[in-house]
């Protein structure tokens, strides 16, 4: 499953979530997964302009057949670990299939 995902260095959950990803931590959790990933402060306007728009990150949205975004989620709880809230939806997705 293709997710587009939008992150920034500077974003705690979002360095949390990469190094959970380098470090191999969720690899079952996700392993039919694949991340295009975006810098929110580099390519928000680009990503608005296809649809994915979004006001908080970590973000992420499985593309639809037309290429905008089927379904989407940002991280919305306060906090370093708002990220494994979007683990739980990215399983779901998952889970659900293509």
């Amino acid at each position: 499953m293709l997710v587009v995902y939008a992150g920034a260095g500077w974003c705690e959950p979002c360095k949390r979530f990469k190094n959970a990803i380098q470090t191999g931590s969720l690899d079952d959790k996700l392993a039919k997964t694949t991340l295009l990933v975006f810098d929110a402060d580099r390519d928000t306007d680009r990503l608005a302009a296809a649809g994915y728009k979004f006001q908080f990150i970590p973000y992420v949205a499985v593309p639809g057949a037309d290429g905008h975004p089927a379904d989407s989620a940002e991280a919305r709880a306060k906090g370093s670990e708002s990220w494994r809230e979007l683990v739980a939806k990215l399983e779901a997705w998952q889970a659900r299939g293509p």
